[in-house]
């Protein structure tokens, strides 16, 4: 990762049209303040005039969030308005890592966080089921999980492009689901009224559903490997250039089969499908990654 400097201004805007608006006393702060550099400040604006201050931001070789702030102050005759705070925010994402990464750390609130930097927006819904956060953490006991039931889930904003990728994360069930029933239980899926790819869960055996053409179970897992109250680590993988889907649980691949291309919309959901919550998972999620 090259320093580079990154040019960005903000504006002040004078809303009096009779006297001149003085600005002073320019100063960073925030945990981040270093990566922003104030270039240049104006320090009177005319009446009905705009005022430019000039910036840089530098991620200094460092990857994600950087979140800072410029104070001023104006002689405005508005008590409120003589003193300003600016919030400024940079993200610098990982080229090389995941596009979301969602730790599932919440104990509260509906919004799901994307650790990358990247921006991901997510959320948690109850639907008809629950959402239960705060349980303990899938990953050698650090952080928390998420706890989905009869039709909760997490769902993003956008989908991902489904070109190349993999989706990663560990889950532990509380139900195995039962293939001849119908009984099939979301661990994570994109699309619209029905899914371009998932991960279900029926039977004790882990199932590729995908195929936009026709949409079905593609291939399987066999002998049940999954059983209730056991922590699993699990990827599938798709690789465009072979047509070809795996799935690896606890770093063995136990299954693969061809997977034809799907469109790169839809939602990305996880602990059940669709708007409505359908095939609903039950157990619990964590450190979900794409």
């Amino acid at each position: 990762i090259i320093d580079t400097d990154t040019e960005f201004q903000f504006t002040i805007r004078n809303t009096g049209d009779t006297q001149p608006l003085e600005v002073s006393g320019f100063t960073l702060g925030g945990a981040d303040q270093d990566h922003f550099t104030i270039v240049e400040s104006p320090t009177t604006i005319a009446p009905d005039g705009v005022g430019v201050v000039k910036m840089t931001f530098n991620g200094l070789q460092q990857l994600g969030e950087f979140n800072a702030t410029v104070s001023y102050t104006t002689n405005d005759p508005d008590e409120d308005d003589k003193s300003v705070i600016v919030s400024l925010r940079a993200v610098v994402p990982n080229p090389d890592g995941p596009l979301a990464h969602f730790r599932l750390d919440e104990t509260s609130g509906i919004a799901a966080a994307d650790s990358t930097g990247n921006g991901k927006e997510a959320s948690y819904d109850d639907n008809a089921g629950s959402v239960t956060l705060g349980g303990a953490g899938l990953v050698d006991g650090l952080g928390t999980s998420a706890a989905f039931v009869g039709g909760g889930q997490l769902e993003t904003s956008s989908g991902f492009p489904l070109d190349d990728y993999s989706v990663v994360l560990r889950f532990r069930a509380n139900a195995l689901g039962d293939v001849g029933a119908g009984d099939l239980l979301t661990i994570v899926g994109q699309g619209e009224a029905t899914p371009d790819m998932a991960l279900l869960l029926a039977s004790g055996d882990l199932h590729w559903f995908g195929d936009p053409d026709a949409p079905n179970i593609l291939f399987s897992t066999t002998g049940a490997p999954i059983e209730i109250g056991t922590v699993y680590h699990v990827a599938m993988i798709y690789d465009s250039a072979t047509g070809t889907g795996r799935i690896i649980l606890d770093g063995v691949e136990v299954a693969s089969g061809d997977v034809p291309p799907s469109p790169s919309d839809g939602i990305f959901y996880a602990g059940a499908f669709g708007t409505s919550g359908a095939l609903g998972f039950n157990g619990s999620i964590d450190d979900i990654q794409f």
